[in-house]
């Protein structure tokens, strides 16, 4: 399960700097990541190599039966287009995800 979910949001490639992603064709920096109050979802600003940024938002799913079952994992919940800022990325990501929208803060 956690080899899919690398597949769709980019795995971290441990050999390079720490909060380096990579995956789909290019590498991004993460340089904002958000957690709810509850820590069942969060949200990164990332900050790509091409000299773009957007968002990537997960949420915490729980196994509810099966081999695996109370096992958590993150599953991709958001994924933005392309901005050409930082502020326009985050702005967008503020008007679009609700538990996002009363967070002030955020982890560099």
């Amino acid at each position: 399960l956690l080899r899919i979910v690398r597949l769709l949001v980019g795995s971290t490639d441990s050999s390079s700097q720490p909060g380096r992603l990579k995956g789909q064709g290019h590498h991004a920096q993460i340089i904002k990541r958000f957690k709810s109050d509850d820590e069942n979802s969060e949200l990164e600003i990332l900050s790509r190599d091409d000299g773009l940024f957007e968002f990537r938002g997960y949420r915490k799913k729980i196994e509810p039966d099966g081999p695996f079952m109370g096992d958590s994992y993150w599953s991709l919940a958001e994924h933005s287009g392309l901005y050409e800022t930082a502020e326009s990325a985050e702005r967008d990501a503020r008007n679009e995800v609700d538990w996002l929208s009363n967070n002030k803060g955020g982890d560099d």
